[in-house]
């Protein structure tokens, strides 16, 4: 599995800002269920045995546009997964201006879905998301201010 780095840099007033970091972390880990969770009845589809129920999966595509968890999560948060264990840290700063900076490790790509929701959910925050995907030598930046996407860049560093 290739993981891919990622350092969301979030900018506001100290007030805003604890109330971010109250809202989506738990024990100094984002949660990005609490920005944008998933259908309880997504849930079920870990279980293989689900697979055999068509009307069933059916019904979830209809309803949700997905029939299991793995293509929702890719659809709406970017990345199959939470955080990686182990590879988070927060910060605050009160250097030039208050900022709370969070590095941490996911799944192949950055949660950019996840990130767009939580700038919709706290307008008055901006959110630079830096990721880098070593194996595929890809990185970024991503930009989100009241969900709307002011910058983006992505680079491939082999080819230059």
């Amino acid at each position: 599995m290739e993981k891919c780095e990622n350092k969301l840099t979030v900018f506001g007033e100290e007030r805003d800002l604890n109330i971010f970091k109250k809202s989506v972390f738990s024990e100094q880990v984002l949660v990005f269920e609490r920005i944008l969770p998933m259908p309880r009845d997504l849930e079920r589809t870990y279980s293989q045995s689900i697979k055999e129920d068509k009307e069933f999966l059916h019904g979830l595509k209809k309803k949700y546009g997905h029939d299991d968890w793995y293509s929702w999560r890719i659809e709406k948060w970017g990345t199959s997964g939470n955080v990686l264990p182990g590879t988070s840290s927060l910060k605050i700063e009160h250097k030039d201006q208050i900022k709370l900076i969070y590095e941490f490790d996911t799944a192949w790509d950055p949660p950019v879905g996840v990130i767009k929701e939580a700038s919709k959910i706290f307008p008055l925050l901006l959110f630079k998301l830096r990721y880098e995907r070593w194996m595929s030598f890809i990185e970024g930046i991503i930009i989100f201010y009241n969900s709307e996407d002011i910058l983006e860049v992505t680079r491939d560093y082999e080819s230059g």
